[in-house]
């Protein structure tokens, strides 16, 4: 029964990896369709540009996109390992930067895949930040969020706040299923988008 229990929830995973993996995809044909009209060119480039992209990259991305659920499989089993690190350490976590360190001790055997990250930022931060920091980064991007609906400051035009929130929004979900925040250049640009929409404002 416990077997059965852990393959219908290892399918239930797959099954959201694949709904928000697609979501993700939208957020990006999103950007790349109505980019240009957010800059005042015309949509054929867009639609051009997303053409050649595809037939750039397909011939060395379809392969990893045919082997796309077993690879949500393996890393649900990280997460089942990791989830307990979470209960263990609710308040204030491992501390930052320690998972690789602490995990060593919930590997179920020594054949158990030992990484380096979690391939989701957002159990990887829950358990090295705790409720309570975790709790402080959810706020930050609420204020951000919030922020652009306040008075005063700079004026941002609506059509290219869209792609900065389609762009922290895509990168959010990315989060959830691989590490981008512990990519150095992918957190410095989501830093930085942070701070334009901070600063930008819906009306004067």
């Amino acid at each position: 029964m416990l077997l059965d229990r852990g393959r219908l929830l290892r399918a239930r995973d797959v099954h959201l990896y694949t709904v928000c993996e697609r979501a993700t995809a939208t957020l990006v044909y999103l950007m790349v369709v109505f980019g240009p009209w957010a800059f005042g060119t015309t949509q054929p480039w867009s639609i051009s540009t997303m053409v050649l992209g595809l037939g750039l990259g397909w011939k060395a991305l379809s392969p990893r996109m045919a082997r796309i659920d077993e690879g949500f499989a393996d890393r649900e089993q990280m997460y089942q390992a990791a989830r307990p690190m979470a209960v263990d350490y609710p308040l204030f976590g491992t501390g930052p930067g320690t998972f690789e360190s602490v995990f060593q001790l919930y590997r179920i055997s020594t054949e158990t895949y030992w990484p380096a990250q979690l391939h989701n930022d957002w159990l990887e931060t829950r358990i090295t930040f705790g409720c309570v920091g975790s709790s402080l980064i959810v706020l930050a991007l609420a204020t951000i969020l919030l922020r652009w609906f306040a008075c005063g400051g700079i004026h941002g035009e609506g059509r290219f706040m869209i792609l900065v929130w389609l762009a922290l929004g895509g990168c959010l979900v990315h989060a959830r299923f691989d590490f981008p925040f512990h990519i150095y250049s992918i957190l410095f640009l989501f830093l930085l988008l942070c701070a334009v929409a901070f600063n930008l404002l819906r009306r004067l």
